[in-house]
């Protein structure tokens, strides 16, 4: 086995500290990535079996933590991307792209964001729409159907009976007096 620099190597309290997560969740990590392939353990053991990080562990680990911290992406995935990274035949400047290509991941799930809030508040305003051309149909309905009831309700115009030329002409041949009296 190695023998333990102490410059070289970080406690797992240490590194826990610098990657701002508790010592339960680096074993839970570290213990995912070395169970990828157990010929190949990611990490370095002590004599104890005590894992033992280098800084390089650590860019991994915070790769590790960026990939898991994105929107949809599940741990167990998170893990076998850093573990093919790692154990591929990946560049430094390949790593730098997949860095630059994780910053616009931010920026594109952000918009996603947006885009889907944008969405809900037009979901929103069509529900709106709706409600409100149903009232207005509604009020339209009951106002035809009062117009309707008071045109029913209304009493008809007084018609004129025809009384019979005859009789008329009678009325107007007749005097003053015989028309009061009855008189012919």
């Amino acid at each position: 086995m190695k023998e333990i620099n102490p410059e070289k190597y970080l406690s797992a309290e240490e590194t826990a500290n610098r990657l701002d997560i508790q010592k339960s969740t680096l074993r839970k990590y570290a213990g995912m990535l070395d169970s990828v392939d157990t010929k190949k353990p990611f990490f370095y053991k002590d004599d104890t079996g005590i894992r033992l990080y280098t800084e390089e562990d650590i860019s991994w680990l915070e790769q590790l933590i960026r990939i898991k911290n994105t929107p949809g992406t599940k741990l167990e995935e998170a893990v076998q991307s850093v573990y093919g990274l790692r154990y591929s035949s990946v560049t430094t400047h390949d790593t730098e792209n997949y860095n630059a290509l994780e910053g616009f991941s931010g920026v594109i799930s952000a918009i996603q964001k947006y885009s889907e809030s944008q969405m809900e508040i037009i979901q929103r305003q069509s529900e709106n729409i709706d409600r409100l051309e149903a009232l207005v149909e509604k009020l339209l309905h009951e106002k035809i159907e009062a117009e309707q009831k008071k045109l029913v309700t209304t009493k008809p115009l007084k018609e004129e009976i025809p009384v019979p030329m005859a009789a008329k002409e009678e009325n107007q041949k007749k005097g003053f007096f015989q028309k009061l009296f009855g008189q012919k």
